[in-house]
């Protein structure tokens, strides 16, 4: 990936923000969401947006965290011009211009998080090695050691599907790994 001047980085970061704000948790308001990491790389070409180290993701009540996340934004089909500098410089100087046309995103379609994830969101809270959150569907599908907890109770299995606005879960088992659920009982 090539490396982009500070005033084209501003313009990712824009785009980003207007996706961000525009559909990030496909909840029933218009929360917004507030990412903090220790790095950010746009790539427009690929409509991505990578965060790394220490990422936070908070929308209301819901926090995600995890040492990186990739945000992959939906193409509208419209095109924005932006003027793309060159790699090399001619002697002179002078640097001539190169406009591209690319598409302009303004929604999420999903987010991957990597390297050990954990949420809260009100009573619940979960843990997994990997996540993807498909904003059309509003789910976050959990692999690698996945459990969910809400108080006492527990479950665990080879997959999670949490459904964050439904507040409910599907757990899916494997022939390596079968489902385990644990209810406390009221005391």
């Amino acid at each position: 990936m090539k490396k982009i001047p500070v005033l084209f980085m501003m313009l990712g970061v824009f785009f980003c923000t207007q996706a961000l704000a525009a559909d990030p948790f496909a909840g029933k308001n218009d929360l917004p969401v507030k990412i903090n990491a220790d790095d950010m790389e746009y790539d427009i070409n690929r409509s991505q947006v990578t965060f790394t180290g220490n990422v936070v993701v908070v929308r209301g009540d819901f926090r995600m965290t995890a040492p990186k996340m990739t945000i992959f934004l939906k193409q509208t089909g419209q095109k924005t011009q932006v003027d793309v500098p060159h790699e090399n410089i001619p002697l002179t100087g002078k640097a001539e211009k190169n406009t591209q046309s690319v598409a302009a995103q303004n929604k999420i379609e999903k987010i991957e998080a990597y390297g050990g994830v954990r949420f809260k969101f009100e009573t619940q809270s979960g843990k997994s090695e990997t996540a993807t959150y498909n904003a059309a569907k509003g789910v976050l599908t959990m692999k690698g050691n996945p459990e969910v907890q809400d108080g006492s109770n527990s479950i665990k299995g080879d997959t999670i599907l949490y459904y964050l606005y439904e507040r409910r879960s599907e757990v899916v088992g494997s022939g390596k790994k079968r489902v385990e659920a644990i209810f406390e009982p009221n005391k």
